[in-house]
């Protein structure tokens, strides 16, 4: 196992004063993003790594659209021994993220692909390892809105979803392995099957069964610790997903709340870190795990990186 932190927000503000963006809701809208300037995200980013390297961390993890990851690539390259994972942007409002692959505008799909293919040869570039991806919303209640609008309500139900998330993940795989990348599913909240709109990650079967279909070890699995564990287990939805996972967020869950502290909700890290192990030597190799808690852990963030290094010592 490899061990490392979801260099966010909250490592920028920890370091440097200040976050590399800022949401601005308005009534639960999201109404606007700010950034920081492409120099100053350049700059910080050097800091950010190297505080992050004292922390003796062996994986990190980046989010930001794609012309800032183009933008980071000088500093990201200069990361010493650190594996790197890039997790695609996917801030709905303005940004066609894969899971807008299930939107019936043509020309949404078209950019959705297109982006992918450019963050899997930048993520070449910078020897990253793995893409964080998000499966296709569906929404099976939508009629007769075919050719109408960019909205990212204007979305296909289950079945039509499902057959462009296989196909853009089929059509992209083949240059995620010449690049040497893997694409990773990251796998949501469960939901029943019988549920009107979502994701078509609804279950740990669902997304076992999608990434089969594709059928390519490029194609493999991003397990969500606390997404897993609302109302259902953590333990369970890995023993489904098994040798598919390639990298975890870890964080824990009260069966409602995800990304708590380590101990601040019920999972059994004890138990989860031997079906990591076990799922490690099915692989024949390492499973990457990152932190993914900041909110919560605050000020004590060391005290989570030490009670992750001692579960890596325990069960590697």
């Amino acid at each position: 196992m490899k061990i490392g932190v979801y260099v966010s927000n909250f490592f920028f503000k920890k370091v440097t004063g200040q976050p590399m963006h800022e949401a601005v809701y308005e009534n639960g809208i999201l109404k606007e993003m700010r950034y920081l300037s492409i120099r100053e995200l350049q700059r910080t980013t050097e800091e950010v790594i190297r505080y992050v390297e004292k922390l003796g961390v062996e994986e990190i993890e980046v989010y930001q659209t794609l012309e800032r990851i183009e933008a980071m690539l000088p500093v990201l390259k200069n990361r010493a021994n650190m594996e790197l994972t890039i997790h695609e942007c996917n801030a709905e409002l303005w940004y066609p993220g894969t899971r807008r692959i299930s939107s019936r505008n043509p020309q949404v799909r078209k950019v959705v692909t297109e982006n992918l293919k450019w963050l899997i040869d930048m993520a070449g570039e910078v020897r990253a390892r793995a893409i964080v991806l998000h499966a296709a919303a569906f929404d099976n209640t939508i009629r007769n809105t075919e050719g109408g609008g960019f909205g990212t309500e204007n979305i296909f139900g289950f079945e039509e979803a499902r057959n462009l998330e296989i196909e853009l993940l089929r059509e992209c795989s083949e240059q995620a392995r010449k690049q040497g990348v893997i694409l990773a599913l990251e796998n949501s909240e469960p939901q029943s099957v019988k549920a009107s709109k979502g994701d078509i990650s609804r279950t740990a079967e669902d997304l076992a069964a999608l990434i089969d279909e594709v059928g390519s070890e490029s194609v493999q699995c991003t397990f969500d610790t606390g997404h897993a564990e609302v109302d259902f287990s953590a333990i369970e939805y890995a023993k489904i997903l098994d040798r598919r996972i390639v990298h975890v967020h870890l964080h824990d869950c009260d069966g409602k709340r995800p990304h708590l502290r380590l101990g601040d909700g019920r999972i059994d890290f004890d138990t989860l870190f031997k079906v990591f192990a076990e799922i490690e030597k099915k692989r024949g190799n390492e499973i990457t795990i990152v932190l993914e808690n900041e909110g919560e852990a605050g000020a004590d963030y060391e005290e989570e990186w030490e009670k992750l290094k001692k579960l890596k010592t325990a069960y590697s």
